[in-house]
């Protein structure tokens, strides 16, 4: 299942556990429209759990998104062993840093997406 969490800031912030579906990918896209609407760069904050490709998943909210380019930050935080490994085959498909954390690492994950 894939949740939304409601950001008044230019941050996308989904939670992905167990799995997704297309429906899920296509509200995703919509609620990033609504927020290019807003604003004119994106950030993505992620936390995909109990998966076991999460950077599929990524990849595919990534390739549903498909106006990456208005992206400048997105975020990673699994319960994959080694998140950071994880992005390093996913930044082709995004034109922006992304950054992979643990779930102990929520806080730092969240700070980095919210630097100016």
């Amino acid at each position: 299942m894939m949740q939304y969490a409601q950001t008044d800031n230019n941050i996308l912030a989904f939670s992905i556990e167990n799995g997704y579906n297309a429906t899920e990918l296509e509200h995703a896209h919509q609620l990033m429209e609504q927020k290019l609407r807003q604003f004119p760069t994106l950030r993505m904050y992620v936390e995909i759990t109990g998966l076991d490709d999460p950077e599929k998943a990524l990849k595919d909210l990534g390739l549903y998104m498909n106006q990456l380019e208005y992206f400048d930050r997105t975020a990673l935080v699994t319960d994959a062993q080694q998140p950071e490994g994880l992005v390093e085959h996913t930044d082709t498909l995004f034109a922006c840093p992304i950054q992979g954390f643990s779930l102990t690492e929520r806080e730092q994950a969240q700070d980095w997406i919210s630097q100016n």
